[in-house]
Parts: structure tokens; sequence; C-alpha cells
């Protein structure tokens, strides 16, 4: 009976009786009592008293024996599950299903009891098949991951969109790895570029089981193979000052130039010298940072350094000989040469692993952070291009239309997209505080000095360009010394060298690369054009040499049968090793206090799994 208690009497009386549900609140005095006769039939006995209070409307009467239609329950799971906030939930599945009786508890019910039947499913398997699925749709997807004792520990994962990322644009990748981005606290980190455009783009993703240097060593190992499948080794990595990640990166990209983010060197300063500078940490961190963009000479910068750290009574300091010891990583002089395209900080990583973590968070599961990594990024590039298209477009077609802008601005307009183009247009306008001097017309070269320093002189080469300043070897775009020169020299066009490739437009039109899963075409994996890797034969050359340095030791027997001189009707190939049955199971959720995910340092020994095998090594 509706608003009744039901109270069994004695046994032996046969007997029930019910109760108002408001006896115990109002002491309402209505009851009944049902017992059971000879008959064995059950009838109504006695009623007693009435109501002392108010009944239900019927309407309400309803609502509380409802039943929720299990549409309604699925919309507002497929809500919450993309995203959208409890009160716009409720606001529209009361506007979708004005028919249906329901409370704003029911559709919380509804979301909590899909979560928890969510819970019950370990994340790797659930990330394992949103891979597979994901693979069925980008047929150029790499995913792969390392286990040890059936215990998932790392994957790294980079799409077609990424993989071109990477080859046209990877000679520069920054590094930066975040935490708090899913609910087992398991690093993530953006293996990121910079396109033709200044933009940053993504060239891989990863998640590691921990900081330490056997994560890193998989995980930068991995991205070489996926850097030699593109054609593209980078030849600079910027990251914070992490021994572990400077050891992985010797292992895997000995020749690579690893510098270190001035921004993070920074950080440390204020964190070890405020004490004991105070008020002087300010002045202090500005001069820092004026003489890392120093671009005098070795003995000049030796001199600068000794001089800042005698001002300031810091000679004998243990973090600044620490800080003197690792210069070569964090100061122009010493790397001048390098074509980094004007980065000295990590703050592109900063900025992505903040924009990921406004999607994400500590309760995040880990498919859901793939999808993240893969799908929104590519959305928002995808948007920015469509930008930066119609900017370039009004490029040209202002510089075409205008009749008082001079000729090597119209080239420049006509030639580099907006970010290049706002980076010449900076230094053409201060090629202005600059005159010529000894400058040769039959060679096309000179000596640029600046109109009120005299000591600052630079040598000059129209074609091919060249100035002593650093700028074009580091930037890949004309300095001020070189236009000031174009401009002595009457000059209408510069040399197309004299813009690196990758800040053209010319570039970006190129076509992209489409890569099969099940066969590797060896030539249209490898950029033949680049200086890396100039023909096939270097080509093969280099995937053997990576072969030998991941698997020599078991390659022996296989090298003899192929050097014995006996002729080989079958060739013998590398065959996969037989996974195990026993499923992937969850790592545990350990934190330190700043909430990273950390683990003893130990050596184990790596398997690696490869669910869409496209490195046939």
């Amino acid at each position: 009976m509706r608003g009744f208690k039901l109270t069994i009497g004695r046994h032996k009386s046969r007997k029930v009786y019910f109760l108002c549900n408001r006896y115990r609140a109002l002491k309402c005095p209505c009851a009944y009592t049902v017992s059971h006769d000879s008959n064995d039939t059950w009838k109504l006995s006695s009623k007693r008293g009435e109501h002392n209070h108010e009944l239900l409307p019927s309407a309400l009467v309803n609502l509380k024996h409802r039943e929720v239609p299990d549409a309604l329950k699925e919309r507002a799971v497929s809500l919450a599950i993309n995203g959208v906030d409890f009160s716009s939930i409720v606001k529209i599945v009361k506007q979708e299903f004005r028919e249906a009786t329901f409370l704003n508890k029911d559709v919380s019910n509804a979301i909590q009891k899909h979560l928890l039947t969510i819970k019950g499913v370990p994340q790797v398997q659930e990330l394992l098949a949103e891979a597979e699925r994901m693979a069925n749709d980008d047929t150029g997807l790499i995913f792969k991951y390392t286990v040890k004792d059936s215990v998932f520990q790392s994957a790294i994962w980079a799409s077609t969109a990424m993989q071109n990322n990477l080859k046209h644009f990877g000679e520069v990748v920054l590094f930066d790895p975040t935490c708090l981005t899913n609910s087992l606290r398991l690093p993530f980190a953006f293996f990121l570029t910079v396109d033709g455009n200044g933009r940053t783009v993504v060239a891989a993703a990863c998640i590691m089981a921990n900081e330490t240097f056997e994560s890193f060593d998989w995980v930068m190992s991995q991205f070489r193979l996926l850097c030699i499948c593109a054609g593209r080794i980078p030849q600079v990595f910027y990251t914070d000052r992490c021994a572990a990640i400077h050891r992985a990166l010797m292992e895997n990209f000995s020749t690579a130039h690893h510098l270190l983010c001035r921004w993070h060197l920074a950080k440390n300063i204020v964190k070890n010298l405020a004490g004991i500078l105070k008020s002087s940490l300010s002045a202090f961190v500005n001069d820092f940072y004026r003489l890392a963009e120093s671009n005098e000479s070795v003995e000049s910068f030796e001199d600068a350094w000794g001089v800042m750290l005698s001002q300031y009574g810091l000679p004998g300091h243990g973090f600044c000989i620490d800080l003197h010891r690792c210069r070569v990583q964090w100061a122009r002089r010493f790397h001048k040469d390098v074509l980094d395209f004007g980065l000295t900080t990590t703050s592109r990583s900063e900025s992505m692993n903040a924009w990921v973590k406004r999607l994400v968070d500590t309760r995040t599961r880990l498919a859901t952070l793939f999808k993240t990594s893969i799908v929104d990024v590519s959305e928002a590039h995808m948007t920015k291009t469509m930008l930066e298209e119609i900017k370039v477009m009004n490029n040209g077609k202002r510089a075409s239309l205008s009749q008082s802008m001079s000729p090597l601005f119209k080239q420049a307009a006509c030639v580099l997209h907006s970010y290049p183009l706002s980076i010449y247009v900076q230094q053409h306008r201060l090629s202005n505080d600059y005159r010529g001097t000894l400058v040769d017309l039959s060679c096309k070269s000179g000596t640029i000095v600046h109109k009120t320093r005299q000591q600052s002189s630079r040598d000059v080469i129209f074609d091919p360009p060249s100035c002593t300043c650093g700028f074009f070897l580091s930037m890949g775009l004309p300095c001020r010394h070189y236009l000031r020169l174009a401009s002595v020299l009457s000059e209408d066009n510069l040399p197309l060298s004299a813009f690196h490739r990758r800040w053209t437009r010319e570039a970006s039109n190129e076509a992209p690369i489409i890569l099969d899963v099940g066969t590797i075409n060896v030539e249209a994996s490898v950029d033949v054009s680049s200086s890396l890797l100039p023909n096939r034969y270097d080509a093969r050359l280099q995937k053997f040499k990576e072969v030998n340095r991941l698997f020599g030791d078991r390659l022996e027997q296989w090298l003899d049968v192929c050097l014995s001189g006996n002729i080989v009707e079958t060739f013998p190939l590398p065959v996969l090793a037989m996974v195990s049955a026993v499923p992937v199971r969850d790592p545990a959720t350990t934190t330190s206090r700043k909430g990273k995910r950390f683990k003893a340092q130990m050596k184990w020994r790596r398997s690696e799994v490869s669910l869409f095998p496209r490195l046939l090594v």
C-alpha cells in the first residue's frame, strides 16, 4: 500500500499491520490491520482513525512512483561524456522529454551509474581498444606501448597528421612532460615542433610510467624510429634541465644539440639565489638573460660572467658553478650557428600543456586523454590553418596592389607566411639604423656598421646569403645587416636561398604523405632530397644502423646466414615475438607530495608490444 509502512505482528495471531509513513513524525493514527483466516485468505479486519495531515496531490504521487525512460538516461550520459555541465544537461533533457516524469536526482543517478560501470573496465584495455578503433579511421596511426610483468608502463603514438608535421618541420623539437592529466597520475608529454607560420604543432605524444631514465629512454628510442620513418632526424631538442632526459637524448640522439630552456633556468635561479640576492634578484635575472643572448666572443662571455658574479658576490657559489658548467646549452654564443628558428624556451610546451589541462584533469581516463591528444588538437590546428590561409591571401593581394611598397617587401609578402613576414618587417625596420662601408659592388659584399655604435660591425655577403651576426644561420631569415646591404646595392629581389624553405608558402603546398600500415615503401617514407639521407643506399644504411643498435646481439646467427656465401632460397626475415595471452593490467596509482608519479629506479628487461607494426625491425 502506498504511503504506509508494513509491520508484521505475532506469528500466532497471523496479522499484518500497515502504519502511515508519517506515524513517527506527526503521530498519524491512521492504520490498517490485515489478518489471515483459516481458509488461507487475507482480508482487511480493521481500520483505525484518519490522517491528521494533508495527503500528496495526484501529480506528486505519480512522480514518487515514476519510471524514467531509458532514452532519457542514455541522452544524459551522452551529454555528460561530451563534457556538458549538469545544469545544462537537466535543461536539455527537460526540453527534449517534456512528457516524461523525472527528478534531477534521476539524471544524476543515471550518470553516476554509468561512471561506476566505466570504472570497472581496466583503463589500459580501454586505451588499447580506443587505439584500435582510431586506427580504423586513420590508417597511418602508429601506436606502441611497453609492459613489464603484464603491467602497463609507457606508450607513444603519432597520427598521420603528426607524422607529416615531423617530416616537414621536425628540425627543432620541444619536449616537456607534465602531470595531473589522468586518473593514474602517469606523466604525459607532447613532442612539439613549429610549422612554417610559427604555429605550435604536435609531432607525437606519449605517456610514461615515471620520470626515470628507463621510461625516457624507451620513449626516445621509439620517437627515433618515428623520425627515421619520416625521414627527418631532429637536430635540436629543447627541454628542462632533467638529467634523465639529457641521458636519454645522448643515448638516442647523440648528434643533436640538447639546449636548455632559459625560463626553467631562471626559475632555478630564483629558487636557489632568492635568499642570498634578495632585492637584487630581478637585476641578476635580467643580467643573466642579457648574457645568455649575447653574441660576443667566448673570451668576452667568460669575462662578463666573472664580472657579473663578482658584482653580486657569488664567485664561489655552487649553483653558479653548476650553471656555468652547462653554459654551452643555454648561451647563444656557443650555438649561434645552430638552426633553432629563434627558440630559447619551452614556453610553447607549457602553453600546450595548459591548453590540454583545460580539457582533462585527474579524473580523466587514459582513453579520453588519447582521444584529446589526437582529435581536439587536430581540430584546433585545422581552424588556425584556415585563418592563416586567409591572411596569406590578403597579404599577397595587398602586396600586388600597393604602389608605394618597396620591391623587397613585395617579394617577402608573396613568399613568406604571416609569422616570418612579421619578423622580416621587424628586421627591415631595424636596418634603417645601419649603413654600409667598404662595399664591393663586383663581389656584392661589404661591412655593415651601426650609425651611432661604430664598434658594432658585421661582414655580409649578398649571394650566397651570409652574415657574421649568425641570425640567418639560427633563424633562416634575412637579418638587418643583410637587408641594409641589399638596399645599398639597390637590389630589387633577394635570392630564394635567403628564406628557409619551412617559412615559405611553397613548402605548405606540398602534398601530404600517405603511409600504409601493412607495407612500408622505403622510397615514400624517406626524404631522398634531405641532406641527412641523400639517396636510397644511405637511407637503407641508416635503418640497418638502427636495427644493429636495437637488436645487434640477437642478430648474430641471422647475419651469419646472410653472409655465409651459400645460396639462400628464402630470405630470412625477422618475425614479431608472440605476445602473452595475459591481459595488460593498469599500473597502480602512486603519487608523491607534488602529485607526480614516482618510482624507484631499477633495471628491468624491456618488452615491447606493437598494436600496429609499422617499422619492420
